[in-house]
Order: structure tokens, then sequence, then C-alpha cells
């Protein structure tokens, strides 16, 4: 009999090493409501790295006007899970800055990584253009957001160079400004990390960006984040982080014609169902059922010129977000 329990004692103990080793991942748990932008420390166990006027907290305690959820100053935005989430600038073009503006927060983590052991971690990020009477409107969006580890608590002024590396970061630009897009990736530890910190830790020659707003006085780019995670096991971190539900894969979004035409197509392969199109400010300019067609197209000559965002929709929720520049 002694076997049988041996057993069980082992997937007990494999249950519990299971885990996320990002302790208020989702920012749930606070010391108290935040009540205007830079508060993050009141997100328990987090921290500032780097940032000119520190980074920010959103919580569904706080006032609309201000660090509310799911409407803020900044945006409007449902977590991804729970009550609360982070903000944090990742990129900045504006050429009267002589440094790499950046926001960085991180938080030790509830045990420090074992050196030679694999580790599998994930983010979810969201754009925000914002565009209220407060805050500027944003212009860009940019890839490279990610994570890095630290074995020390560390904080970087504005003018100190940024590292050129993470062990996890997402290389494509993340335009999507009405759910969360996941970034995950696997490393082995180097060295027994013991801090975690969540930003964009590469330089503007290193980071890809898109012009998102061509009105926008802000010449920076700024993501909501959500559930960090990082485990020992493969599918931990994602499983917690709602993949069940992926992403359609991409299909093909393009504009042809001299006045002006939007056509999808692939969507027979990809199981679409509905078609949604919004601005940069997150605003629907259409919503369309498409049927059982494998191409959908429509006139864009009432359009401003611009950038749009066309989503494919399928029946179980999941969807693939396109960006696409509508000319003149």
């Amino acid at each position: 009999m002694r076997l049988p329990l041996l057993l069980s004692a082992l997937l007990i103990a494999h249950g519990l090493c299971a885990q996320n080793l990002v302790p208020n991942g989702s920012f749930e748990e606070i010391s108290d409501c935040p009540n205007e932008l830079g508060q993050i420390e009141r997100a328990t166990g987090w921290l500032t790295f780097r940032g000119w006027s520190s980074c920010d907290l959103f919580h569904v305690c706080a006032h609309p006007d201000s660090c509310g959820v799911p409407l803020n100053m900044l945006g409007e935005q449902t977590p991804a899970h729970g009550d609360a989430y982070a903000g944090i600038h990742t990129f900045s073009d504006d050429d009267g800055f002589p440094f790499y503006y950046r926001e960085w927060i991180g938080i030790q983590l509830s045990e420090p990584l074992v050196v030679g052991a694999t580790y599998h971690a994930s983010l979810k990020v969201s754009l925000t253009l914002a565009g209220t009477s407060i805050i500027e409107r944003i212009r860009f969006a940019n890839d490279h957001v990610g994570l890095l580890f630290s074995t020390i608590y560390f904080f970087q002024a504005d003018l100190d160079p940024v590292p050129g590396h993470a062990q996890v970061y997402g290389s494509s630009v993340v335009v999507d400004s009405l759910g969360w897009q996941l970034i995950s990736g696997s490393f082995v530890a180097d060295s027994a990390y013991g801090y975690v910190v969540v930003g964009n830790f590469f330089s503007d020659e290193e980071t890809n960006w898109s012009l998102m707003d061509a009105n926008g006085t802000g010449y920076l780019a700024y993501y909501y984040v959500d559930d960090v995670c990082v485990s020992t096991d493969p599918q931990y971190c994602l499983l917690q982080n709602g993949v069940g539900a992926a992403e359609v894969r991409p299909y093909r979004v393009w504009q042809s014609g001299p006045g002006g035409v939007l056509n999808v197509d692939g969507l027979l392969s990809e199981a679409v169902e509905q078609i949604v199109v919004v601005d940069v400010m997150g605003r629907t300019l259409l919503e369309r059922r498409v049927g059982s067609t494998d191409t959908w197209s429509t006139s864009t000559d009432l359009w401003a010129a611009g950038v749009y965002m066309v989503l494919a929709i399928r029946a179980d929720g999941s969807r693939s977000v396109e960006r696409v520049f509508v000319g003149r």
C-alpha cells in the first residue's frame, strides 16, 4: 500500500510546484484604492523599476475620471482577469527626449528561480490610445514588450541605457485595443533570479512601431498589463491566462481600388462568423455577419484616411486582429 501513497504524495507535490511564482500577478490585491496616476505601488508587492512619472494602477474601486475600471483617464478596458490591471509607457518617438522613455514595473517572485531549470512565462497587454480631455491622444503602438528577470531590485533613471535584452518579449507590434494579447515564452534560468520586471527593454532602434493616430499629440505608446505569470509547468501560465479559447490564426486584409475597398479573405478556413471594424480610438465603425462565404468586402469611400483594426470573430469568441491603413 505504500507505493500508491508515495505516488499520490508525488502527484500532490507536483501540483504544488505548478504554481504562479508571481504573487498578485493580476494586480488584484491593493493597499489602497488608486486615485491618480503613478500609484502602481498600491498594488501589493509591485514596484517601479524605471519611469519618469512612475507607473499606473487601475482598479474597479477607483473613479472612472481617474484610475477606474473599465473606464479611466487613459481609456476603457475590461480586465483580462479580476478587477484590476496596470499601465505603462513602452515607447517614445519624440525627438525632444534625449533618452529612451520607458516605464518598467516589477515584483519579487515567491521563490528564486533555480539555475538550469526551464521556466515558462506570460503576460497580457492591451493598447490604449487615450484621447480624453485630461490625457494627450497617444500616437504609437510597438513590439518588444515583455519580461526581464533580475537577481535584485533596481531603479533606472530615464537617461540610463536600456539593456537590449529580455527573457520573454513579443516580436510583433500589438495593435489590439479591444481585447488582450498574450505574450509568452520559455527560457532556461542562468541565475537565481528573484524579481520579474515588465516593460520594453529595447532601444528605439531595436523597437518596431506603428503610427496608430496621426493626429495624436503624445509621441508615446501605452499599454495596459494584466495576468503576469511565471511557472515551471509548460501549461500552467497558458491555462491560467485563458488560452483555451485560442485566437484565430491571421487571415488576409487589404485595401484595393481607386475609390477604396476593404477586402478580407480566408474566412471559411478560419470558420469566421462576424467581421468588426474599429478605428484607432476603439470606436466600432461597422459589424457584419459574413455567413458561409470565404471573401468579404466593403467600400471605404466615406472613411477618413488612417489606421483601422479588422476583427474576425468565430462562434466560440476567439478572434484575430489585423491592422489596415486606408489611404486616399
